[in-house]
């Protein structure tokens, strides 16, 4: 099997992943920034590259990049710790990514993934957290149908709160009409927005 390279900036996940990999007989080198890892990478490529999304010095589709830059082939692994923030890798996930892991990670998670861009079937293990592209594109398009909800439904309670006093001042001060005019474009309003 090939030598991996992590690429991860937080020392407690790089260890934790370089145990699971020692303790199951795969090579592995680190690499705790981008920096670092386009330093190794020139001088040796590796396959599998387990990527972290948040990295202190470049960003980590910019690093996916640069990797792929080089012509040379390799399998990817992307680690984050936040589902949400693929939205903005959805480009380098639909392109590339051949397993995304969630943090925190697992030995038996990790060995899966392992297994799924090795094809080695020694290694065992299977898991809930292990998403597929598809998965973590539909998990990402939800997340946003979610917030959109939850944005509209949130203006939808402040036009609510601000008209309604406003129709009752305008009742008592001003008669009826300007009341009745302030509920037809509430409901227009409702109409056009919900």
């Amino acid at each position: 099997m090939e030598t991996a390279l992590l690429v991860e900036d937080d020392v407690g996940v790089r260890e934790s992943i370089c145990s699971t990999f020692e303790e199951a007989g795969l090579p592995i080198e680190t690499a705790p920034n981008a920096t670092e890892a386009l330093r190794k990478w020139e001088a040796n490529g590796y396959n599998p590259v387990l990527l972290d999304l948040g990295l202190p010095d470049m960003d980590g589709g910019q690093l996916f990049v640069k990797l792929r830059e080089t012509k040379r082939d390799f399998r990817l692994i992307i680690v984050t710790s936040n589902a949400a923030i693929l939205n903005e890798y959805r480009g380098v996930l639909a392109a590339a990514a051949d397993v995304v892991l969630i943090k925190p990670i697992n030995d038996e998670e990790l060995l899966e993934a392992m297994r799924q861009v090795s094809q080695d079937e020694t290694l065992s293990g299977t898991s809930e957290k292990l998403w597929t592209k598809q998965e973590v594109l539909a998990e990402v398009d939800a997340a946003k149908d979610a917030a959109r909800k939850e944005v509209i439904q949130a203006s939808v309670a402040a036009i609510d709160a601000a008209v309604k006093p406003c129709a009752i001042v305008a009742w008592l001060f001003c008669g009826g009409y300007i009341v009745i005019m302030l509920e037809m474009l509430f409901l227009v309003y409702l109409l056009v927005w919900r």
